[in-house]
């Protein structure tokens, strides 16, 4: 195996940090979590999910960074959201997300991050306004 481009991992959805499913679970007990973080970005809507599309006009897009291990242990931890998002090389194609690296900044600076972006059309999805997943993809309370 090679060695990892990048070390962090942003997430922006449902492998965020108090997500109550499986996979965020696991993603906190093996990486470490460095804090909040945000990537210039639109965040959409997409069905009880998020998908983010880069933009450097403005907007911004607040997730979690993650620095995975180094190693065999990194690329495992990549392989296994690989097939969580259906992106990996096995998943039925066209893929809706692709794992790229982007520039996430943090109160410390800049770092380079994998982020899983959105590959199809953002047509008739709802922006999430805000970019905070957790926090304005919610139902207003009634």
């Amino acid at each position: 195996m090679h060695s990892l481009p990048a070390r962090h991992l942003f997430v922006y959805g449902t492998l965020r940090r108090g997500c109550a499913n499986a996979e965020a679970t696991w993603l906190a007990e093996v990486a470490l979590w460095i804090g909040t973080a945000q990537v210039a970005g639109r965040l959409y809507h997409v069905a009880g999910y998020p998908g983010l599309v880069p933009d450097a006009r403005g907007l911004m897009v607040r997730g979690d960074l993650f620095r995975l291990p180094h190693g065999p242990a990194g690329e495992t931890i990549l392989a296994r959201l690989d097939a969580y998002e259906e992106c990996a090389a096995d998943c039925p194609a066209p893929h809706e997300y692709a794992r790229i690296i982007l520039p996430v900044q943090t109160q410390d600076g800049t770092v380079d991050a994998w982020t899983y972006v959105y590959r199809h059309s953002t047509a008739g999805l709802d922006l999430v306004v805000g970019g905070d997943f957790l926090r304005d993809a919610l139902p207003p309370p009634r």
